[in-house]
């Protein structure tokens, strides 16, 4: 059986003339304490990575098949961020919570440093993946830096980093926060989603893209939240109406007049307590209808 875990997910890359080629990507998730939903995003995550790796804490050691690393270990540069952080807090998350959306991303530049990674896949804790990340990657791979873009963010809840553009990405955030007073007119509210849209809008100026990974590529998408309907997808009891076919989670779209095959599905908030309902079926069948 599992235990438990939070989200951050990595992948095992080489670099090659400039170009990251994938090797074997492994999925790693970042989670301080143990929570209930965690095991479902691990043990789904199992199904098709050959490394999935946990920075946590003793908490959530000893899951089967999980590589265990303590994010402590990691944490000289995310110790730095918070003496910056502090008395600019801005959202209407908590404080600790927030601080520590933006510590993580820190945690894994250290992790990917120390590892000797040039390219990871990150994921939250809740989320739950139907793919191999490695196979994904090759489909991004004219990237450097791939995440979820919605109207006016950017989340790192599903993300491909190499270990050059997340350490530009760090160092953006440093920057943005010593700048406070600058952004901090042009926002109501400030997350890691504010300043990563502010950081893919610099890029872009220096016409560097970023990939998208809500796009449909190869027949199937990252969701960016399996309770909105993004405009077009079917939905059932506040969620999308998930069909599964072979093993693989669809849903219909109407712009399309067909169903989108899922690679990912996002429990945020409330909707992590379906996340054991929405675990990979062997036959085609309606979750929601069980």
């Amino acid at each position: 059986m599992f235990k438990k875990i939070f989200t951050l997910t990595f992948l095992l890359c080489s670099t090659v003339f400039g170009a990251v080629y994938a090797e074997n990507v492994p999925v790693v998730f970042i989670h301080r304490g143990d929570s209930d939903y965690l095991v479902h995003s691990l043990e789904q995550a199992l199904k098709h990575n050959d490394r999935v790796i946990l920075i946590g804490d003793r908490s959530n050691e000893g899951y089967a098949g999980v590589e265990h690393h303590s994010y402590k270990s990691y944490f000289s540069s995310a110790n730095e961020f918070e003496k910056l952080y502090k008395n600019k807090h801005k959202s209407s998350n908590a404080y600790d919570y927030e601080l520590f959306c933006f510590q993580r991303w820190y945690i894994l530049k250290e992790f990917m440093q120390a590892q000797g990674l040039s390219a990871v896949f990150y994921a939250d804790s809740d989320v739950m993946l139907y793919c191999d990340v490695t196979d994904e990657y090759d489909l991004f791979s004219e990237y450097d830096l791939s995440m979820i873009r919605m109207e006016k963010s950017c989340s790192g809840h599903s993300s491909f980093f190499t270990l050059g553009s997340l350490s530009e990405a760090c160092q953006f955030i440093t920057r943005f926060y010593r700048s406070f007073s600058t952004y901090s007119q042009r926002y109501s509210h400030i997350s890691d989603m504010q300043v990563f849209e502010a950081f893919r809008q610099s890029r872009n100026k220096a016409n560097i893209p970023m990939g998208q990974l809500q796009d449909i590529a190869d027949g199937g998408r990252f969701d960016v939240n399996i309770g909105l309907s993004e405009g077009a997808y079917e939905m059932e009891g506040g969620v999308k109406k998930i069909v599964w076919v072979s093993g693989q989670p669809y849903c219909y779209h109407a712009g399309y007049d067909r169903k989108v095959r899922f690679k990912s599905l996002h429990f945020q908030g409330n909707k992590k307590s379906l996340m054991q309902k929405f675990k990979e079926k062997k036959t085609t069948e309606e979750v929601m209808s069980q």
